[in-house]
């Protein structure tokens, strides 16, 4: 009970006068445990959180690779789209773009996109 009251630091300087009366050797060995056993807890506590952060950052990774993968497949969409309504329009099967303004300002979007991405 004694080291766990110098290791949680509770108390150490009561435990340390009464080990001081009953040996001289009791002193340097208390604060040599104090020391090293605060040391290894902080250690531990320390490498508890780089674990959760490091857990964090790989599930936020893995949801931003996704939402990406999605974004990129809507743009390839688009894109498809786009292309299939030239067509229609240059074969002379559409006379004006049914599109509706949601639609427009996705393409414009989607433009003003591609040529700010690398």
């Amino acid at each position: 009970m004694t080291l766990f009251t110098l290791l949680t630091l509770e108390g150490w300087n009561t435990v340390m006068y009464d080990l001081r009366e009953i040996s001289a050797a009791a002193v340097p060995f208390s604060l040599s445990f104090i020391l090293i056993g605060t040391y290894i807890v902080i250690n531990l506590v320390v490498g508890v959180v780089i674990t959760s952060l490091d857990e964090a950052y790989k599930t936020r990774a893995q949801a931003e690779a996704a939402k990406h993968d999605v974004t990129e497949t809507i743009h390839e969409l688009r894109a498809t789209l786009d292309s299939l309504e030239n067509q229609l329009e240059q074969r002379g099967l559409v006379d004006r773009s049914t599109a509706g303004a949601e639609e427009l300002e996705h393409r414009v979007e989607d433009h003003l996109h591609r040529r700010v991405a690398p």
